[in-house]
């Protein structure tokens, strides 16, 4: 199938809605995510802004570190400006996928020559380095859920439209439940259709068409599988889009327990980068053993990536869509 709109003004994730167009096996893929405060305005292009500029010579998506990793940059709204520049590092594992690993620094006022040096040891892994920044360190307790809405405007209207809106209900609405969690205003994470689009952390999991709800429940780490998971793109540290598919079926399965679970990925028939595959995703709950799905994915047809705003040309680059054929446990 390829989409197309009859309103040649409609916003590129309003079509995306209204098409149904299923988000699974969309995620981008990184390795580990680099999130510092940058006064607002942005420009389009995050890291057009310090300390992004002075680690790379022009606008990218991602950074490679020395040791190989693909890190992507992430800009938040400053909480407060006063108090410091925050860093947030998350690392995911180093083989499979699972939770995420946090390291947190607040840069002082009048440390602010230190922000780059920090961010560099970072992307460079340089554990002598960043033994320098110790006094910095200031990690939130455990279990502390992150959530990075994204609400960058000079990127696309969309986000900076329905994002922002988003991003002020919750925020009024976050009660007792939510006081483990943090909610981000973030700049650009790929895939502005999938608006309002958003980051979680510890599980590292892309999220597209959030309401107020389902936000809510994200934050909270709790609501019906069933409700969030048309909502679930993927994993942004399991490559390929027919393993995101099957791994979003063990949350469907097995809820959150699923995504704070270290998992491993195999196809078992088929071809991963093709139509069709069965691919296994077998997770290792702490409490001992082991559990997974095995899941048919195939191809379900294409949908064209119009321009926000834009109409239909006819030749606008297709996305895949992916539909689950089979499941067995």
């Amino acid at each position: 199938m390829v989409a197309t709109a009859d309103e040649p003004s409609m916003r590129c994730a309003l079509r995306h809605v209204a098409e149904q167009v299923d988000p699974a096996g969309t995620a981008s893929v990184w390795d580990a995510v680099l999130v510092v405060e940058v006064p607002l305005p942005w420009a389009r292009d995050i890291t057009e802004a310090e300390p992004f500029a002075s680690l790379c010579e022009r606008p990218v998506g991602t950074i490679t570190g020395s040791d190989g990793r693909t890190w992507r940059p992430q800009g938040i709204v400053p909480d407060d400006p006063d108090a410091g520049v925050r860093v947030i590092a998350h690392e995911g594992p180093s083989e499979g996928v699972g939770p995420m690993t946090r390291r947190e620094w607040l840069v002082p006022p009048d440390a602010r020559a230190d922000l780059v040096a920090l961010c560099r040891a970072l992307l460079e892994a340089d554990a002598p380095a960043l033994e320098r920044f110790e006094g910095m360190r200031d990690d939130p307790p455990a279990g502390t859920v992150d959530v990075l809405l994204c609400t960058h405007g000079a990127r696309d209207v969309c986000c900076g439209g329905s994002g922002t809106a988003l991003f002020n209900e919750v925020l009024a609405a976050m009660d007792t439940r939510h006081s483990h969690a943090r909610l981000f205003r973030t700049s650009h994470t790929g895939g502005h259709r999938f608006a309002p689009t958003a980051l979680s952390f510890p599980e590292g999991v892309a999220w597209a068409h959030l309401d107020a709800g389902t936000l809510l429940a994200v934050l909270a780490h709790d609501g019906d599988p069933a409700t969030l998971g048309p909502h679930v793109r993927g994993a942004v540290t399991l490559g390929g889009s027919h393993a995101q598919v099957a791994d979003r079926e063990g949350f469907l399965r097995w809820g959150w327990d699923w995504f704070t679970e270290r998992r491993s990925v195999r196809c078992v028939q088929g071809d991963p980068s093709g139509d069709a595959s069965r691919t296994e995703v077998l997770a290792e709950p702490v409490s001992g053993g082991s559990r997974g799905v095995v899941v048919d994915v195939e191809l379900a047809g294409h949908i064209a990536k119009v321009p926000c705003g834009e109409p239909a040309s006819g030749q606008d680059p297709l996305e895949s869509v992916w539909r689950v054929t089979g499941v067995s446990t």
